[in-house]
Order: structure tokens, then sequence, then C-alpha cells
């Protein structure tokens, strides 16, 4: 089997759903991603700070990295997970 160039170099940019100032609007993601397919881009690190997926013990919401992973594989784009980190402390950066 051949590897292709996308296959070998991994070209993409880092997102987050949820930002310390404010939030990237969902509505401007399936636009987003379609540029960045578009500039030939075939990744994209989505951050997921953990403050923001469980609020309360125990209550976790995935929904927009959910959202994200669905949109990025409709335009072909890979996804690196990343998860951890708090907003709230320098550890979040």
């Amino acid at each position: 089997m051949t590897n292709t160039f996308e296959d070998l170099f991994l070209f993409g940019a880092s997102t987050a759903p949820y930002a310390k100032a404010k939030d990237w609007p969902i509505t401007e993601w399936a636009g987003d991603l379609e540029r960045m397919r578009e500039l030939n881009f075939n990744v994209v690190r989505v951050f997921a700070a953990w403050d923001r997926i469980e609020r309360c013990e125990g209550e976790f919401d995935f929904t927009k990295q959910d959202k994200l992973i669905e949109l990025a594989e409709q335009h072909g784009i890979r996804v690196i997970l990343n998860l951890g980190g708090l907003f709230g402390n320098p550890c979040g950066c």
C-alpha cells in the first residue's frame, strides 16, 4: 500500500469550542471547516476543557465536541481530541 502525502503529513489548526473570553459560535463551524478543507487542512485539534464538559460532578456534556467531530468527518478532516485542562486556572493553558 502506498501512503499519500496526506497520510504522512498532518496539516491543520487547533480549535476550542469553548474559549475563556467568548465561545466559538457553533453557527460558524461548518463554514470554517469547509474553508479548512479548501486550504488542504487534513486535521483539526479539538481542545476540550474539562470544566466545561463536567460543570456538575458526574454530569457530562460532550455536545460541542460531538458536533465538531461530526462536521470534521463530513469535510474529510481528521480529529485530534485534546482532553483536559480547566479555564479557571493556569493548567488549562
